[in-house]
């Protein structure tokens, strides 16, 4: 969580400098609290959420792996 704040934090300098670059689409994608603000405002697309999403599905899938081999200790 702490990373994705980092990423947030980085997209808010960045786009206080140059509000056009692409790193700030980049990370708005990847930031949760723009995804919770414009969620906030009523404004929540499923484009943002991919990320989120498809993060979720795989630290599950790797914690299904690991449950899974500990059976064999």
């Amino acid at each position: 969580m702490l990373l994705l704040l980092g990423f947030a934090v980085a997209k808010w300098r960045i786009e206080s400098c140059r509000p056009d670059n692409a790193w700030v689409t980049l990370l708005g994608h990847i930031s949760y609290p723009d995804l919770w603000f414009d969620s906030l405002r009523g404004k929540l697309t499923p484009k943002f959420m991919v990320f989120h999403v498809s993060a979720a599905v795989f630290w599950l899938f790797a914690t299904v792996k690991v449950l899974e081999a500990r059976k064999w200790w």
